[in-house]
């Protein structure tokens, strides 16, 4: 205990590191197994508190031939940067741990631990310094109360680790051994005793933010603007309520679009800090799929369907207007966890426009809705869990209700030698039959050889897409898995691993094969620290497919698909590194085989420690591949395409301090699906025949962008971005172009 707190310099020459106990003793967990850390390497660390904060200081030395990295990146980015770290378990449960980074560019991360990973969207307000030394540096940190949460009692007993990374070498060391053999990480604490009479401090933050845009688009214009607040307030001293006030979540990233031929929807990543910050809890059983709120109307397609002769669509809004949303979630001392979300979006309507009458009409597109989430998940003997999640959408004016709930088993042996995970869900809809899924896993979990068994059964009615994302139910699949991984480096390897599995599909009704698969795979990583490896899938017999028909109960029987895959990455450390892959596919025994082949390269350059570009090129082929086109009363209509796609994309990143950054990234999107002019219709045995309508389904599309981000964290958990996007789409029939021609007929479209 100190009544005269350091300051925070990477200076270390305070009252309080002068008498503060000091711990050394590193080992090894990558890629040894438990060796000491050698002469001229070791590192010392010393811990103090007060009324108000954990204080933390760290000098880590190097060997004389070793450089320190310290690549510039912004927050939870790691780069190549050696990293000094502290995990802190306040109810040293082994499970929920808070991680505090610091890299030796002086950049932070941070991140909330639990039995299902680290959620680096968690973002913590703390200060850190570093000094780099010819041969060591030094870390000072304050990591004030707010920042955790801890029971309100006299004396505490807190689970702590400290760790280095040291980025050259890929060497990882802790202060209190790990056996990577088995467990995880968080379970090889040291306790941390001594602290006493502290007070878990009021934990309330308000996030105003502000946000506005002008779009621009051939020439039309239009501006938006909107203001707001966040607000995070402890409700005790394990619980925490974040809401937020006028919410409108403008995103700080833009999407990808890409072009979708398959019968399942795209899926998008969250990019809403709202919605992706302290969540872990609401991931529980898969069943929250966040751009479901906010998102595009349920009836959007609909309202253009809906258009009668002389009549135009004069407003159809692609996004549902969020009202609120509040999320409470934390854990009890005890190891249970409770999350509560819930959020309103407004009704939305789209207003279609008689051009003879001069009169409009309102097309419901999406009813005001309500979404809630309530999860209750228990941890128990350090290293397992077992839960309940319930999702529920309410709809008004007569659309669909929907409820989902699941029970989930997360069950690993005392020894860390066995697991068992299993998730037991039912789903229940307006109208529609109850519907089931089950899932359980059994397997050995530690040691270089691992296996397990898996069954995955959803019923014809299970449906969780109101809330969640499924591409299809009604399967049965039956999976084995077999792995070896090294612990210890073997000869020129630090690691290796090799691999086997192999699973088996059936419809859950009426229970009918549909597919198999078997694969082995190998993956290599050398001492020089370049990685490569292969993995090869084959399929036997024929494939029943009952999705690329969209229409219930028809099924497409299709010869299977064998592929091979290499991979090769060489060592990120260097300034020079790139990423290769390899794919290949053929089917064997046809007549007219469908093959495809990929290749993705992705190399990079580092100038200096604030300065890369990335270039990423993805081109791909694929020949005779069948597919559904349309349909119509007596007929499924498929046709038989050749496609490519380009994707090229070039990204530059500067690094003004590792607060601020400036990003400029141009990607291209081309993708071409080529249709022979005769079409095939679908028999009842799922063959197809030469059908003799004709028709034209060729499809050539564009997706052009240049993106300028500038974002900049002007104070602790506070952040200015600003962006731009230069943006051009076309979607036309024009499979005849070639690049040059692609790209000049492109440029004759509108510029957004």
């Amino acid at each position: 205990y100190t009544k005269t707190p350091p300051k925070i310099d990477a200076v270390l020459d305070d009252i309080v590191w002068q008498n503060a106990k000091k711990v050394s003793g590193f080992s090894m967990y990558k890629p040894g197994f438990g060796d000491a850390e050698p002469e001229g390497q070791k590192t010392v660390v010393q811990m103090a508190y007060d009324n108000g904060a954990l204080y933390v200081a760290a000098i880590l030395q190097v060997p004389d031939t070793y450089t320190i990295p310290k690549q510039f990146t912004t927050r939870d980015s790691f780069g190549q940067s050696d990293t000094f770290s502290v995990a802190i378990n306040p109810d040293n449960d082994g499970i929920n741990d808070f991680v505090f980074h610091v890299m030796s560019s002086g950049t932070q991360a941070d991140a909330r631990v639990s039995i299902d990973g680290a959620d680096f969207s968690w973002n913590a307000i703390w200060d850190s310094e570093v000094f780099v030394g010819a041969h060591f540096w030094r870390v000072e940190m304050r990591i004030p109360y707010a920042a955790l949460r801890f029971n309100n009692k006299v004396t505490h007993d807190w689970g702590i680790n400290f760790y280095r990374n040291n980025s050259l070498t890929h060497e990882k060391y802790s202060w209190n051994f790990i056996d990577k053999e088995k467990g995880k990480k968080s379970e090889y604490a040291g306790i941390l005793r001594g602290i006493s009479q502290i007070t878990p401090p009021l934990r309330l933050s308000f996030y105003p933010f502000t946000q506005g845009s002008v779009n621009l688009y051939d020439t039309d214009i239009s501006w938006h603007g909107t203001a707001g607040m966040d607000v995070k307030y402890g409700i005790s001293e394990s619980f925490t309520l974040d809401a937020t006030l006028v919410p409108d979540f403008g995103q700080t990233e833009f999407d990808d679009l890409v072009l979708n031929l398959g019968p399942f929807e795209q899926q998008y990543e969250e990019k809403r800090a709202f919605f992706t910050e302290g969540t872990e809890l609401f991931e529980k059983g898969d069943l929250f799929y966040s751009r479901r709120v906010g998102g595009e109307p349920m009836l959007y397609d609909a309202a253009d369907e809906d258009l009668k002769t002389h009549e135009v669509m004069e407003n159809n809004p692609e996004k549902t207007k969020m009202l609120n949303a509040i999320k409470i979630s934390g854990r009890t001392q005890k190891g249970l966890g409770i999350g509560v979300f819930n959020a309103f979006t407004a009704k939305s309507n789209a207003v279609i426009k008689d051009t003879l009458l001069q009169t409009s009409r309102v097309f419901e597109t999406n009813p005001f809705t309500n979404y809630n989430i309530l999860v209750l998940d228990r941890n128990f003997q350090g290293n397992s869990s077992i839960g309940i999640i319930n999702t529920n959408v309410y709809r008004k004016d007569g659309f669909a209700q929907a409820n989902v709930t699941s029970a989930v088993l997360d069950y690993t042996t005392k020894n860390n030698k066995y697991q068992i995970e299993s998730d037991l869900s039912i789903s229940l809809k307006s109208d529609e039959e109850t519907g089931y899924k089950s899932y359980i896993s059994v397997g050995e979990v530690a040691g270089a050889h691992q296996y397990s068994f898996s069954v995955d059964m959803n019923d014809s009615n299970y449906d969780k897409n109101d809330l969640g994302y499924q591409e299809y139910n009604n399967f049965v699949v039956y999976e084995a898995n077999y792995s070896y991984h090294n612990l210890k480096p073997i000869g020129v390897f630090n690691a290796m691993h090799f691999g086997a599995w192999g699973n088996v599909e059936y419809r859950y009704n009426p229970y009918l094969y549909t597919d198999n698969g078997v694969g082995v795979y190998a993956g290599f990583r050398t001492k020089k620290h370049h990685s490569f490896g292969m993995n090869i899938n084959a399929s036997f017999g024929n494939k029943y497919d009952y999705y690329e028909p969209q229409t219930e109960g028809r099924f497409f029987k299709k010869q299977q698909m064998q592929y091979i895959n290499s991979y090769y990455r060489s060592n990120y450390a260097k300034p020079f590194a790139f990423f290769l892959s390899l794919i290949y596919g053929k089917q064997l025994g046809s007549t007219q085989p469908e093959s495809s082949m990929s290749i993705k390269l992705r190399p990079r350059y580092r100038f200096n420690d604030r300065f890369q570009i990335v270039y990423s090129l993805f081109n791909g082929k694929v020949f005779n591949r069948k597919g559904y086109v349309d349909d119509d009363e007596d007929a499924i209509l498929f046709g038989n395409r050749d496609g490519r796609a380009w994707v090229n994309s070039l990204q530059g990143k500067y690094h003004i301090s590792n607060k601020s950054a400036l990003t400029l990234t141009f990607r291209h999107y081309w993708k071409q699906a080529k249709y022979d002019a005769q079409l095939y219709y679908l028999e009842e045995d799922g063959q197809l025949s030469l059908d003799e309508r004709t028709g034209n389904y060729d499809k050539n599309v564009n997706y052009w962008n240049l993106d300028f981000n500038y974002s900049w964290e002007f104070a602790p958990g506070s952040q200015l971005i600003a962006q731009y996007r230069n943006a051009l789409e076309s979607m036309n029939r024009k499979t005849h172009l070639n690049m040059l021609e692609n790209l000049n007929d492109i440029s004759q479209e509108p510029l957004s």
